[in-house]
Protein backbone atom coordinates (compact mmCIF):
# COMPACT_ATOMS: atom_id res chain seq x y z
CA UNK A 1 0.00 0.00 0.00
CA UNK A 2 1.53 3.47 -0.46
CA UNK A 3 2.18 6.26 1.42
CA UNK A 4 -0.41 9.25 1.39
CA UNK A 5 1.86 12.34 -0.15
CA UNK A 6 0.90 14.21 2.70
CA UNK A 7 2.71 11.94 5.41
CA UNK A 8 5.92 12.42 3.60
CA UNK A 9 8.18 14.70 5.14
CA UNK A 10 8.02 18.16 3.40
CA UNK A 11 11.59 18.24 1.33
CA UNK A 12 10.39 14.58 0.12
CA UNK A 13 7.52 15.81 -0.94
CA UNK A 14 8.70 18.53 -3.29
CA UNK A 15 11.29 16.16 -5.10
CA UNK A 16 8.30 13.80 -5.74
CA UNK A 17 6.56 16.27 -7.27
CA UNK A 18 8.87 18.18 -9.30
CA UNK A 19 10.05 14.26 -10.68
CA UNK A 20 6.26 14.07 -11.92
CA UNK A 21 4.60 14.75 -15.20
CA UNK A 22 2.71 18.10 -15.58
CA UNK A 23 -0.77 16.72 -15.75
CA UNK A 24 -0.17 15.06 -12.78
CA UNK A 25 0.98 17.69 -10.86
CA UNK A 26 -1.81 19.49 -11.87
CA UNK A 27 -4.29 17.38 -10.82
CA UNK A 28 -2.54 16.70 -7.44
CA UNK A 29 -2.86 20.42 -6.89
CA UNK A 30 -6.71 20.30 -6.36
CA UNK A 31 -6.62 17.32 -3.85
CA UNK A 32 -6.08 20.21 -1.32
CA UNK A 33 -4.96 23.16 -0.73
CA UNK A 34 -2.10 21.85 1.37
CA UNK A 35 -0.40 20.24 -0.90
CA UNK A 36 -1.46 23.50 -3.70
CA UNK A 37 0.37 25.56 -1.01
CA UNK A 38 3.44 23.13 -1.56
CA UNK A 39 3.79 23.39 -5.25
CA UNK A 40 3.53 26.82 -5.52
CA UNK A 41 6.67 27.36 -3.36
CA UNK A 42 8.23 24.78 -6.72
CA UNK A 43 10.31 26.14 -9.03
CA UNK A 44 10.22 24.08 -12.60
CA UNK A 45 13.65 25.19 -14.75
CA UNK A 46 12.50 23.55 -17.41
CA UNK A 47 9.03 25.70 -17.78
CA UNK A 48 9.99 28.18 -20.89
CA UNK A 49 6.11 29.05 -21.36
CA UNK A 50 2.63 28.34 -19.93
CA UNK A 51 0.05 28.08 -22.99
CA UNK A 52 -3.76 28.41 -22.88
CA UNK A 53 -5.85 27.75 -25.72
CA UNK A 54 -9.24 28.75 -25.22
CA UNK A 55 -12.32 27.74 -27.67
CA UNK A 56 -16.12 27.58 -27.82
CA UNK A 57 -15.97 24.14 -25.83
CA UNK A 58 -13.64 25.35 -22.89
CA UNK A 59 -10.12 26.12 -22.26
CA UNK A 60 -6.51 23.80 -22.87
CA UNK A 61 -3.22 24.28 -20.71
CA UNK A 62 -0.46 23.14 -21.93
CA UNK A 63 3.52 23.69 -21.31
CA UNK A 64 6.23 24.41 -23.45
CA UNK A 65 9.66 23.14 -21.82
CA UNK A 66 13.21 24.75 -22.85
CA UNK A 67 13.72 21.54 -25.45
CA UNK A 68 10.71 23.38 -27.50
CA UNK A 69 8.33 20.89 -26.74
CA UNK A 70 4.89 21.04 -25.79
CA UNK A 71 3.23 18.80 -23.04
CA UNK A 72 -1.06 19.05 -22.70
CA UNK A 73 -1.68 19.32 -19.31
CA UNK A 74 -5.36 19.26 -19.08
CA UNK A 75 -8.94 20.51 -20.71
CA UNK A 76 -11.76 21.88 -19.09
CA UNK A 77 -14.69 21.48 -21.11
CA UNK A 78 -18.91 21.67 -20.68
CA UNK A 79 -20.37 18.56 -20.03
CA UNK A 80 -21.54 16.63 -23.69
CA UNK A 81 -24.93 15.41 -24.47
CA UNK A 82 -23.49 11.84 -23.86
CA UNK A 83 -20.68 10.33 -21.10
CA UNK A 84 -19.80 6.93 -21.21
CA UNK A 85 -20.09 4.53 -18.44
CA UNK A 86 -16.62 3.84 -17.72
CA UNK A 87 -14.96 7.63 -17.28
CA UNK A 88 -14.32 8.30 -13.71
CA UNK A 89 -16.14 10.52 -12.04
CA UNK A 90 -14.18 12.73 -9.44
CA UNK A 91 -14.59 15.75 -7.16
CA UNK A 92 -11.91 18.73 -6.96
CA UNK A 93 -11.74 22.20 -5.70
CA UNK A 94 -11.08 24.94 -8.00
CA UNK A 95 -11.50 28.79 -6.46
CA UNK A 96 -12.92 27.80 -3.62
CA UNK A 97 -16.21 26.10 -5.59
CA UNK A 98 -16.36 22.38 -5.16
CA UNK A 99 -17.57 20.78 -8.28
CA UNK A 100 -18.16 16.75 -9.00
CA UNK A 101 -16.24 15.98 -13.14
CA UNK A 102 -16.34 13.67 -15.39
CA UNK A 103 -12.44 12.75 -15.95
CA UNK A 104 -11.55 11.30 -19.24
CA UNK A 105 -8.01 10.42 -20.10
CA UNK A 106 -6.56 10.67 -23.99
CA UNK A 107 -3.06 9.23 -23.81
CA UNK A 108 -0.16 10.13 -23.55
CA UNK A 109 -0.77 11.81 -20.08
CA UNK A 110 -3.82 14.16 -20.82
CA UNK A 111 -7.02 14.46 -19.46
CA UNK A 112 -10.46 16.32 -19.86
CA UNK A 113 -12.38 17.59 -17.07
CA UNK A 114 -16.35 17.71 -17.89
CA UNK A 115 -18.48 19.72 -15.98
CA UNK A 116 -21.91 20.67 -15.69
CA UNK A 117 -24.98 22.88 -13.85
CA UNK A 118 -22.46 26.15 -14.23
CA UNK A 119 -21.40 28.49 -16.78
CA UNK A 120 -18.98 27.85 -18.86
CA UNK A 121 -17.30 31.39 -18.56
CA UNK A 122 -17.54 31.37 -14.58
CA UNK A 123 -15.93 27.73 -14.86
CA UNK A 124 -13.42 29.36 -17.20
CA UNK A 125 -12.66 32.20 -15.21
CA UNK A 126 -11.93 29.74 -11.66
CA UNK A 127 -9.83 27.78 -13.73
CA UNK A 128 -8.09 30.00 -14.96
CA UNK A 129 -7.06 31.58 -11.73
CA UNK A 130 -6.00 28.89 -10.43
CA UNK A 131 -3.35 28.07 -12.84
CA UNK A 132 -2.10 31.36 -12.55
CA UNK A 133 -1.86 31.17 -8.46
CA UNK A 134 -0.16 27.49 -9.42
CA UNK A 135 2.51 28.31 -11.16
CA UNK A 136 2.66 31.88 -10.19
CA UNK A 137 3.50 33.89 -13.41
CA UNK A 138 7.14 33.03 -13.64
CA UNK A 139 7.29 32.24 -16.91
CA UNK A 140 6.19 33.92 -19.63
CA UNK A 141 2.36 33.17 -20.52
CA UNK A 142 0.85 32.73 -24.19
CA UNK A 143 -2.33 32.63 -25.30
CA UNK A 144 -4.03 31.10 -28.44
CA UNK A 145 -7.74 31.99 -28.68
CA UNK A 146 -10.39 30.52 -30.91
CA UNK A 147 -13.21 32.61 -31.70
CA UNK A 148 -15.03 31.53 -35.28
CA UNK A 149 -18.43 31.29 -34.14
CA UNK A 150 -18.45 33.49 -30.71
CA UNK A 151 -17.60 36.74 -30.40
CA UNK A 152 -13.72 37.67 -28.09
CA UNK A 153 -15.67 39.43 -25.58
CA UNK A 154 -16.87 35.94 -24.38
CA UNK A 155 -13.26 34.95 -23.26
CA UNK A 156 -11.46 36.28 -19.85
CA UNK A 157 -8.74 38.14 -20.62
CA UNK A 158 -5.14 36.70 -18.53
CA UNK A 159 -2.86 38.56 -16.63
CA UNK A 160 0.59 38.17 -17.66
CA UNK A 161 0.27 37.55 -21.42
CA UNK A 162 3.03 38.18 -23.37
CA UNK A 163 1.83 36.35 -26.95
CA UNK A 164 -2.04 36.01 -28.12
CA UNK A 165 -2.75 34.39 -30.98
CA UNK A 166 -6.66 34.98 -32.29
CA UNK A 167 -8.46 33.83 -34.75
CA UNK A 168 -11.66 35.13 -35.91
CA UNK A 169 -14.09 35.98 -38.59
CA UNK A 170 -13.46 39.58 -38.51
CA UNK A 171 -11.46 41.93 -35.59
CA UNK A 172 -14.26 44.08 -34.83
CA UNK A 173 -14.45 46.49 -31.61
CA UNK A 174 -15.24 43.82 -29.30
CA UNK A 175 -12.12 41.78 -30.78
CA UNK A 176 -9.51 45.17 -30.23
CA UNK A 177 -11.12 45.67 -26.98
CA UNK A 178 -10.35 42.06 -25.97
CA UNK A 179 -6.84 42.42 -27.35
CA UNK A 180 -6.06 45.81 -25.84
CA UNK A 181 -7.21 44.09 -22.29
CA UNK A 182 -3.92 42.32 -22.37
CA UNK A 183 -1.60 44.75 -21.00
CA UNK A 184 1.81 42.90 -20.94
CA UNK A 185 1.27 41.65 -24.87
CA UNK A 186 4.55 41.76 -26.62
CA UNK A 187 3.66 39.60 -29.96
CA UNK A 188 0.50 39.53 -31.58
CA UNK A 189 -0.85 37.43 -34.28
CA UNK A 190 -4.38 37.93 -36.07
CA UNK A 191 -6.14 35.39 -38.18
CA UNK A 192 -9.25 37.50 -39.70
CA UNK A 193 -10.34 40.11 -41.60
CA UNK A 194 -9.11 43.37 -39.71
CA UNK A 195 -11.06 46.83 -39.81
CA UNK A 196 -10.65 50.64 -40.22
CA UNK A 197 -10.32 50.64 -36.22
CA UNK A 198 -7.72 48.10 -35.87
CA UNK A 199 -4.07 49.56 -35.07
CA UNK A 200 -0.75 47.28 -34.23
CA UNK A 201 1.10 49.28 -31.23
CA UNK A 202 3.34 45.91 -30.34
CA UNK A 203 6.64 45.28 -30.63
CA UNK A 204 6.06 41.99 -32.94
CA UNK A 205 3.05 41.41 -35.13
CA UNK A 206 2.05 38.92 -37.52
CA UNK A 207 -1.42 39.60 -39.33
CA UNK A 208 -2.02 36.65 -41.85
CA UNK A 209 -4.93 38.77 -43.45
CA UNK A 210 -3.09 42.57 -43.90
CA UNK A 211 -5.85 43.02 -46.95
CA UNK A 212 -5.90 46.65 -47.75
CA UNK A 213 -5.08 47.74 -44.00
CA UNK A 214 -1.52 46.33 -44.53
CA UNK A 215 -0.32 49.57 -45.81
CA UNK A 216 -1.64 51.60 -42.86
CA UNK A 217 -0.02 49.42 -40.58
CA UNK A 218 3.01 49.21 -42.54
CA UNK A 219 3.27 53.19 -42.85
CA UNK A 220 2.83 53.97 -38.94
CA UNK A 221 4.87 50.49 -37.25
CA UNK A 222 7.15 51.33 -34.95
CA UNK A 223 8.04 48.38 -32.93
CA UNK A 224 10.59 45.15 -33.80
CA UNK A 225 9.19 42.84 -36.48
CA UNK A 226 6.73 42.85 -38.71
CA UNK A 227 5.02 39.91 -40.45
CA UNK A 228 2.02 41.04 -43.41
CA UNK A 229 -0.02 38.48 -45.35
CA UNK A 230 -2.42 38.58 -48.20
CA UNK A 231 -1.45 42.39 -48.20
CA UNK A 232 -2.72 44.69 -50.90
CA UNK A 233 0.75 46.61 -51.59
CA UNK A 234 2.75 47.99 -54.85
CA UNK A 235 6.36 48.05 -55.47
CA UNK A 236 6.36 51.73 -54.60
CA UNK A 237 5.31 51.41 -51.47
CA UNK A 238 7.81 49.49 -50.60
CA UNK A 239 10.28 51.17 -52.19
CA UNK A 240 9.34 53.84 -49.80
CA UNK A 241 9.32 51.57 -46.93
CA UNK A 242 13.22 51.21 -47.99
CA UNK A 243 14.23 54.74 -48.77
CA UNK A 244 12.23 55.58 -45.02
CA UNK A 245 14.19 52.99 -43.62
CA UNK A 246 17.29 53.80 -45.22
CA UNK A 247 17.14 57.62 -44.47
CA UNK A 248 16.63 57.02 -40.78
CA UNK A 249 12.84 58.91 -41.56
CA UNK A 250 10.79 55.43 -39.63
CA UNK A 251 11.41 52.40 -38.32
CA UNK A 252 14.56 53.02 -36.02
CA UNK A 253 13.31 49.62 -34.20
CA UNK A 254 13.08 47.39 -36.78
CA UNK A 255 14.62 43.59 -36.77
CA UNK A 256 12.40 41.79 -39.35
CA UNK A 257 10.07 42.77 -41.45
CA UNK A 258 8.34 40.25 -44.04
CA UNK A 259 5.21 41.43 -46.98
CA UNK A 260 3.95 38.59 -48.71
CA UNK A 261 1.29 39.77 -51.64
CA UNK A 262 -2.51 38.84 -51.79
CA UNK A 263 -3.70 36.62 -54.68
CA UNK A 264 -4.57 38.13 -57.15
CA UNK A 265 -1.63 41.34 -56.51
CA UNK A 266 0.45 42.74 -59.46
CA UNK A 267 4.01 41.03 -58.30
CA UNK A 268 6.34 42.81 -57.10
CA UNK A 269 9.28 45.01 -59.31
CA UNK A 270 12.08 44.84 -58.09
CA UNK A 271 13.51 47.38 -59.84
CA UNK A 272 10.95 49.61 -58.72
CA UNK A 273 11.32 48.88 -55.55
CA UNK A 274 15.04 49.76 -55.77
CA UNK A 275 14.53 52.78 -57.18
CA UNK A 276 15.72 55.57 -54.81
CA UNK A 277 17.47 53.17 -52.88
CA UNK A 278 21.20 52.57 -52.56
CA UNK A 279 22.18 48.80 -52.50
CA UNK A 280 25.49 47.88 -51.01
CA UNK A 281 27.96 45.74 -52.81
CA UNK A 282 29.22 44.22 -49.47
CA UNK A 283 28.34 40.80 -48.69
CA UNK A 284 29.03 40.77 -44.93
CA UNK A 285 25.79 39.58 -43.39
CA UNK A 286 24.94 36.86 -40.70
CA UNK A 287 24.36 33.61 -42.55
CA UNK A 288 21.08 32.67 -40.83
CA UNK A 289 18.23 34.15 -38.69
CA UNK A 290 15.47 33.29 -37.09
CA UNK A 291 12.11 35.45 -36.86
CA UNK A 292 10.46 35.71 -33.38
CA UNK A 293 6.82 35.80 -34.60
CA UNK A 294 6.06 31.87 -35.13
CA UNK A 295 4.14 30.09 -32.99
CA UNK A 296 5.39 26.81 -32.17
CA UNK A 297 9.16 25.40 -33.27
CA UNK A 298 11.00 29.00 -35.03
CA UNK A 299 12.84 27.73 -38.37
CA UNK A 300 15.98 28.90 -38.92
CA UNK A 301 16.37 30.73 -42.24
CA UNK A 302 19.20 31.32 -44.35
CA UNK A 303 20.56 35.03 -46.17
CA UNK A 304 22.53 33.22 -49.12
CA UNK A 305 20.31 34.97 -51.71
CA UNK A 306 20.12 38.48 -49.79
CA UNK A 307 21.31 41.44 -50.87
CA UNK A 308 22.02 44.23 -48.44
CA UNK A 309 20.89 48.25 -47.86
CA UNK A 310 22.92 50.26 -45.42
CA UNK A 311 22.22 53.04 -43.60
CA UNK A 312 24.95 55.06 -42.67
CA UNK A 313 23.81 56.68 -39.58
CA UNK A 314 23.84 54.02 -36.92
CA UNK A 315 25.57 51.59 -38.96
CA UNK A 316 22.96 49.51 -39.55
CA UNK A 317 22.18 47.22 -42.58
CA UNK A 318 19.07 45.69 -44.03
CA UNK A 319 19.51 41.95 -45.30
CA UNK A 320 16.90 41.71 -47.96
CA UNK A 321 15.32 39.42 -51.17
CA UNK A 322 12.66 40.21 -53.33
CA UNK A 323 10.41 37.47 -54.66
CA UNK A 324 7.63 37.86 -57.25
CA UNK A 325 5.13 37.96 -54.33
CA UNK A 326 7.39 38.60 -50.87
CA UNK A 327 9.55 41.11 -49.47
CA UNK A 328 11.87 40.04 -46.54
CA UNK A 329 14.34 41.97 -44.83
CA UNK A 330 16.17 41.26 -41.85
CA UNK A 331 17.92 44.16 -39.99
CA UNK A 332 21.12 43.97 -37.79
CA UNK A 333 23.94 46.20 -36.98
CA UNK A 334 26.83 46.34 -39.10
CA UNK A 335 29.45 45.27 -36.48
CA UNK A 336 28.24 41.63 -35.35
CA UNK A 337 29.31 38.46 -36.47
CA UNK A 338 28.70 37.33 -39.71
Amino acid sequence: MGIPLQLVPYVAQKEIIKSMYFDNIFLLSLTSRKTCRVIQTLTFNTVTHIKYFMHEAGITLSIKTNDEREYPVVGLTELPGRIYIDNEMVTFEIGGVVKQYFMVYRPPDFCYLYFDSISQITMNNLFLDHLKNLFRQTVPIELSVSAKKKYAHAYQPIEGVQKLSIETRGVNRQAIDYIASHQSLITLVVHGKLTNEFNAPYPNVHLRNAAEHGKRILESFEGRNLVLYDIELSSKDVSKFGEKWQKSKAYQNLEFVELKLAEGQTVYDENQILRGIEVSEENNRPANFTPLLAFGNRVERSTERFRNIVRSEDNKVASFRITDAKFCAVIWHRTCSP
